[in-house]
């Protein structure tokens, strides 16, 4: 075995053995459980929301807001389900919840917990506005943003446990911006946060159908699933283009020409993906600061 299988196999015993590995809220996993039910309804999440006083404040706050400047003053989580739908509100359950896990007070600026935190409700609106475009249909949405919400989760594995190694790793791309940080995570760690995130949503018992995509983001080919892992693909690398508020002239030499075959996104596409991802995330205020 050499050291880089070595040290991937320690990396994935230290991830499976670990005690204090962030457990997921129930209420994900009660969310998650609702996605995958093509029997699950509105009442269902009403009920949910219903239970937990923070979420139905912040349902409440997200109808009443100027956004969607409905008429008349929204007083119940149950009109909230039906004027803002299901898709909206199980995202905002979602976002809200899984924000104490990602964010944190940390001031390491190598590696901004915010900043992160960002990229992944950019990523996961990105996710959704694909298979919007390419092949709609309501819980192919969902489960895309949910992926893109934690396509990044090994980094903050890393982060918590790693953090010097990872500083390392990020000044290192900085340098050298020809190799991509899951390269030289692979160099580091035996393995890359997609790698890494993989064995976490095993271990956190999310669908199966969620591996592959987490554990190949950054290289689709080698995914069974070339759809869904061509989707976070492309959407975590518009999202970085999109932050950066850059044009997108050359952005196709970052992506790859497969996934954009695998789902059917004409090259001139991408340009209308940014602006509404740009539109979306201008009223995201709730899901960013949850």
């Amino acid at each position: 075995m050499d050291e880089n299988s070595k040290m991937a196999q320690k990396m994935r015993e230290t991830v499976l053995d670990m005690d204090d590995l962030p457990t997921l809220p129930s209420v994900v996993l009660k969310v998650i459980k609702i996605i995958d039910n093509p029997y699950s309804n509105a009442d269902q999440l009403t009920e949910l929301i219903s239970m937990d006083q923070s979420l139905t404040a912040k349902t409440l706050k997200l109808a009443n807001s100027a956004y969607y400047g409905f008429p008349r003053e929204i007083m119940t989580v149950t009109e909230a389900v039906v004027v803002l739908g299901f898709l909206t509100v199980r995202n905002l359950i979602l976002t809200s919840t899984l924000y104490n896990i990602f964010v944190n007070e940390n001031e390491d600026k190598n590696f901004d917990r915010r900043k992160f935190w960002k990229h992944s409700i950019a990523t996961a609106i990105c996710a959704r506005l694909l298979v919007s475009a390419t092949v709609p249909g309501q819980k192919e949405e969902e489960e895309a943003f949910t992926l893109g919400i934690l396509h990044d989760v090994g980094k903050v594995f890393l982060d918590n446990n790693y953090h010097e190694k990872l500083m390392m790793v990020i000044r290192e791309q900085r340098r050298n911006r020809k190799d991509p940080v899951y390269k030289i995570e692979k160099r580091v760690f035996g393995m890359d946060h997609g790698e890494i995130g993989a064995l976490i949503i095993d271990r956190w018992n999310l669908p199966e159908n969620f591996i592959e995509p987490i554990k190949f983001h950054h290289r689709p080919s080698l995914a069974n699933d070339k759809f869904m892992t061509s989707v976070l693909h492309v959407a975590d690398i518009i999202s970085k283009y999109s932050m950066a508020n850059y044009d997108g002239t050359d952005i196709l030499s970052h992506i790859s020409g497969d996934a954009l075959t695998a789902i059917s996104l004409k090259k001139d596409s991408i340009k209308s993906i940014m602006q509404s991802l740009e539109y979306e995330m201008s009223n995201a205020d709730l899901f960013l600061n949850s």
